[in-house]
């Protein structure tokens, strides 16, 4: 069995600093508003300096920000104020983020709506920890009503059963759910939840900084290993043990009708394509929190109080070794110009390799782990008066407003509609100066983009034939958006190992080969970070 790619994940509530912090209305993020004109062929030589004084960070989401800020947290705890390096970030768009990208619902700054990584968990460590530390405050996500309803859909019809509350947490069912559960699935639901939960306990103990040790971790393929998750990410060859999780035609059953679409729902891509990590984490407990104002807040926050420089719309070309001290960086702004070439002694591509496009001179020599293979994601949220239409779901009774999508979707459309991965309700929101009832806001997730037409026969027809089906809609093509795996049953998948691939070169985006969660990318940050500040300990120690 294999997952599906872990986007978007869940978060910790919580401020203890006393930052003073403007208001989500007042806020705006690090964004391209204010062109400059660009400048020709330049060449700057960094400090020939022990220590790291100038950092480059290509990328800007949740990997890049931490690494940002758990760096200038370390120099200034660790080292004087005149041994503080300089950090730039590299960013390819036009505002920072990464895959943490916000819509606004009704283009009304009151009704921000994040769109790729829009939830955190409340057992993420990595997350809560720099949220406490920056004195972010998050919430609660305004739930769909409770009466919405969860359904699992095949293309032709709902299987299985309708639940009020979602299909996770089966330890918390009533007695009734409990017995009509068990006659379908048999002990299948529990033995997939105590899974969870054994995974979960070893999923914790990679790359966590909290725990004693002595830094950074430097081989990401020996961490999973201590973390005795190899047969989980690699390939189940790898575990020198057989790990069925579920067994029986019961089994079988609801591994299509329940598993399946838990992937899908949180991992935007079919469960075919990912690893069982993924495919057992999807069916973990979900309690949704998010930033006060956006996640998006989250890499601002991060990046404001650590960055120097911030290089928004440039792409980095090249990594050229130029001496054991300093490695050229080559980018080129999108809005033309000619390339820039920096020195820096440090640097962290905090983005996937095979995204980034980077040339290395030298060549890489033969690193395991840095090819990954990506694939599209579409992300749609759109408003209406109206709900879902019970006779486009072929459903008698009582129609559920959020539907999920088993694996088998996929070939039985017969091309008038899209298949998707999932459509449920995120809350009730009233439009801006409007008299009428609050409107229902959908999240849409799916391969390829879904036309409006066919987005209105998933919806019943309003009460009045004038009213309009569709009032607001935001589109979010998201190319190359989730890594997904070939694996082999009989071979273990290689992981990347040293995570420094090149001197003073630390690849963060390598965890995506784990899960591509903003959990673990936030901790391959802080680790790259770590490794860096332990570098620079020792050489401080050996000059002394």
């Amino acid at each position: 069995m294999r997952g599906v790619t872990l986007i978007c994940v869940l978060f910790l509530a919580a401020a203890v600093r006393s930052l003073v912090l403007p208001s989500p209305e007042q806020f705006t993020f690090f964004q391209d508003d204010d062109p400059k004109e660009d400048v020709g062929m330049v060449f700057m030589s960094g400090k020939n300096s022990k220590l790291p004084q100038k950092i480059a960070i290509i990328g800007s989401g949740i990997t890049g920000a931490t690494a940002a800020y758990n760096l200038r947290e370390g120099f200034r705890t660790r080292f004087p104020a005149d041994q503080q390096p300089s950090i730039t970030v590299f960013e390819r768009n036009p505002i920072v983020g990464g895959r943490i990208t916000q819509a606004l619902a009704y283009g009304d700054p009151r009704y921000p709506v994040d769109t790729c990584a829009a939830t955190y968990s409340l057992s993420d460590s990595c997350i809560s920890t720099t949220l406490l530390d920056i004195g972010l405050t998050t919430q609660q996500l305004e739930g769909a009503k409770p009466d919405s309803g969860f359904g699992v859909w095949n293309g032709k019809e709902l299987v299985g059963f309708v639940e009020e509350d979602g299909f996770r947490e089966p330890e918390f069912w009533s007695p009734f759910r409990t017995a009509k559960w068990f006659q379908r699935y048999g002990n299948a639901p529990w033995n997939l939840s105590e899974a969870v939960s054994t995974v979960r306990l070893s999923f914790d103990l990679l790359l966590d900084a909290r725990l004693p040790s002595t830094g950074g971790e430097s081989n990401l393929s020996a961490a999973i290993e201590a973390a005795d998750l190899n047969g989980y990410v690699q390939g189940l060859s790898c575990s020198g043990d057989d790990r069925t999780f579920l067994d029986s035609s019961k089994g079988s059953l609801f591994v299509e009708e329940v598993a399946y679409a838990a992937e899908r729902e949180r991992f935007f891509a079919s469960v075919l394509e990912l690893n069982v990590l993924e495919y057992v984490l999807s069916y973990e407990t979900a309690r949704p929190v998010s930033v006060q104002g956006g996640n998006l807040r989250l890499i601002d926050r991060l990046l404001r109080l650590s960055t120097d420089d911030i290089r928004l719309n440039t792409d980095v070309l090249k990594l050229e070794r130029l001496n054991d001290n300093e490695t050229g960086l080559t980018s080129l702004s999108s809005r033309g110009g000619l390339p820039i070439v920096e020195s820096f002694d440090t640097v962290i591509v905090a983005t996937s390799l095979e995204l980034a496009n980077i040339t290395f001179e030298p060549l890489l020599p033969n690193v395991p782990g840095l090819k990954q293979e990506y694939k599209n994601s579409f992300v749609t949220h759109f408003t209406t008066p109206s709900g879902l239409n019970a006779s486009y779901f072929n459903m008698n009774e009582t129609m559920p407003q959020n539907i999920l999508t088993t694996h088998s979707i996929d070939d039985v459309f017969d091309g008038i509609d899209l298949p998707f991965f999932s459509l449920t309700l995120l809350r009730e929101i009233t439009p801006p100066g409007a008299t009428r009832a609050t409107e229902s806001l959908f999240k849409l997730v799916s391969r390829e983009e879904i036309p409006d037409a066919n987005i209105e026969r998933f919806l019943a027809l309003p009460a009045d034939s004038n009213q309009t089906l569709i009032t607001w809609i935001d589109r979010q093509p998201l190319p190359r958006s989730v890594p997904v795996y070939e694996v082999r049953e009989d071979t273990c998948r290689k992981i990347l190992e040293e995570i420094e691939i090149a001197p003073s070169v630390y690849y963060a985006g390598g965890g995506e080969q784990v899960v591509a969660s903003a959990e673990f990318g936030c901790r391959m940050g802080q680790n790259s970070a770590n490794l860096i500040l332990d570098k620079g300990r020792d050489m401080d120690a050996r000059s002394e």
